[in-house]
């Protein structure tokens, strides 16, 4: 039987989720009872202190060898009518420790033969191959910055959803309407070499389109999030 009878840590924000039951997993201090604008009881964590996030107890996370179960990456917060959820982007490290080194090496490329250019020696392929590889590097800069600090931001309403790719201050944001949306589910796909960043695991039908967002978080994550989604939307 899953889970063999393993007692679930009573001190999450639900049973076993994980999550700070004081911040419900948001890591702020929603309480609005000091200017520390972090959880007191998780200190800006997100996770359960009492289970470390692993939503057993401590006293049984080595109970016959278990594997300690997932944390979820995504944080929800729920205040009124609004349901939010941040999904940081999976983290590539192979690519973040090569890209910097690549950089450098199209850097002085660029220096090259942009100072050709400059002085009028440059011919119509050098100009071509300058534009092309101009537009390489600014594509991996954003790929190296959107790895280690992008996310994504999923907003519902009552009216909209709201999809926002962010790093930073800087996004897109995509809306749509809650009475729209058809067939919420959690659709993985296979990562492939022409497709090198995690596809989304959540799918959702709109009109003649279907749209991707949760790149990178596994199925019983994405299932959980679907459940918590389909709760307030009309049509699901």
């Amino acid at each position: 039987m899953p889970g063999g009878g393993r007692p679930r840590c009573s001190d999450c924000d639900r049973p076993g989720n994980g999550r700070c039951t004081a911040c419900h997993g948001g890591g702020q201090n929603v309480h609005l009872n000091s200017s520390d604008p972090l959880c007191r009881r998780c200190k800006g964590t997100g996770v359960c202190p009492s289970c470390d996030g692993s939503g057993y107890p401590r006293s049984t996370d080595s109970f016959s060898g278990m594997v300690a179960p997932g944390v979820p990456r995504s944080t929800v917060t729920s205040s009124g009518g609004l349901l939010e959820v941040l999904i940081p982007t999976p983290k590539a490290w192979a690519a973040i420790a090569f890209l910097p080194i690549w950089l450098v090496g199209w850097a002085l490329g660029e220096r090259s033969a942009g100072a050709d250019v400059l002085h009028g020696k440059g011919s119509l392929f050098l100009y071509v191959w300058l534009a092309a590889w101009t537009a390489g590097g600014v594509g991996a800069v954003f790929s190296l910055f959107w790895m280690l600090a992008g996310r994504e931001r999923v907003t519902l309403d009552g009216s909209r959803v709201s999809i926002r790719y962010e790093i930073g201050p800087f996004g897109r944001t995509r809306r749509f309407d809650v009475n729209t949306i058809r067939n919420l589910r959690c659709s993985p796909i296979l990562v492939t070499r022409s497709n090198l960043i995690a596809p989304g695991t959540i799918a959702f039908d709109y009109g003649a389109k279907t749209y991707r967002f949760g790149a990178g978080i596994d199925e019983a994550e994405a299932n959980d999030l679907v459940r918590q989604m389909k709760e307030r939307l009309p049509v699901a």
